[in-house]
Order: structure tokens, then C-alpha cells, then sequence
């Protein structure tokens, strides 16, 4: 997102094109950035996979609650 709102030109986005974007000729830069703008604001995140990878030998199959303190809020 942080990449849009550096942009200056809607020329500097190379997929925008008939061949790799099928509404190319739709696009605003101005509404992308506004679109960009408020999803950095808003604080959403990119899920990392590799960081949420459940390792299955620490899971106790015993166990049915969970402790606040074992909870991880990603984005924060």
C-alpha cells in the first residue's frame, strides 16, 4: 500500500496494461492512493504465513482453553 501512495503517475504502474491488468483503462491513481491511505491508516496488515505456521507437535490435544497471555495480535 505504502508503494502507491509514493507514486506520482499512473505511467509508473507496469502491470497497467492490457495484457496484465483487464480493466487497466478503469484505473484512478487518486482513488488507489485514497484506497491505500486508508488502509495504512486503518492499520491493516499483511498476514505473514510463515509467522502463523501452526506447528502441530505444540498442540495439546488435553487442552481446550487458552490463557490471554498466549495470544498474539499481529499487526501490533
Amino acid at each position: 500500500m505504502r508503494d502507491i501512495l509514493s507514486l506520482k503517475d499512473i505511467k509508473d504502474i507496469p502491470e497497467l496494461n492490457i495484457y496484465q491488468c483487464g480493466s487497466c483503462y478503469m484505473h484512478s491513481l487518486d482513488e488507489a492512493q485514497k484506497i491505500a491511505k486508508h488502509v495504512v491508516d486503518s492499520g491493516i496488515a499483511i498476514m505473514d504465513n510463515k509467522e502463523l505456521t501452526l506447528d502441530i507437535n505444540s498442540i495439546d490435544k488435553n487442552r481446550c482453553d487458552v490463557s490471554p497471555n498466549d495470544i498474539k495480535v499481529i499487526g501490533e
